[in-house]
């Protein structure tokens, strides 16, 4: 069985990939966990595919705090990986007829795509990244997150 993956923004510019790779790991002192692979492009710097590890709670506490955004179009809600994965998203927006902004950071090797003198084409650090997001994809999104663990029976495009 495939697992769902998917991309939020443009998948030839800056985008965020997200693809589940295990749906509940064995609970630990009561907490239950998942992971994911990350990657992003922004700015023509490449993350590439990062596993990151997040807690159910946390996920569930996104999901609603996206679901309220979806439906004002104000607001944010920020997805957190537990923190020795460095991996943060937010979706926000400040008036509901403004397009949306993804953003937030990962952290591990990343790429430039190109050798200069001046800069290898890797390193280890922190990516930054932020864009837009089309205001009809919000939905959308929240339909996929739902689906990653099973929270909606929407299948994932």
């Amino acid at each position: 069985m495939e697992l769902p993956n998917f991309t939020i923004g443009s998948a030839v510019g800056d985008h965020l990939r997200f693809k589940l790779l295990e749906i509940e790991l064995p609970e630990h002192e009561g907490f239950t966990f998942f992971s994911a692979a990350i990657s992003v492009r922004c700015d023509g710097f490449i993350s590439p595919e990062r596993p990151c590890l997040f807690l159910r709670d946390m996920f569930d506490g996104f999901l609603v705090a996206l679901t309220s955004f979806e439906v004002s179009r104000v607001g944010r809600a920020t997805l957190e990986s537990l923190p020795s994965s460095g991996f943060t998203l937010t979706i926000a927006s400040d008036k509901p007829t403004e397009c949306p902004v993804v953003f937030g950071t990962v952290t591990g090797p990343c790429f430039t795509g190109r050798q200069s003198d001046c800069l290898p084409d890797h390193f280890s650090g922190e990516l930054k990244f932020a864009f837009e997001l089309d205001s009809g994809m919000v939905g959308q999104l929240l339909r996929n997150f739902g689906c990653l663990l099973g929270k909606t029976a929407t299948p994932l495009k």
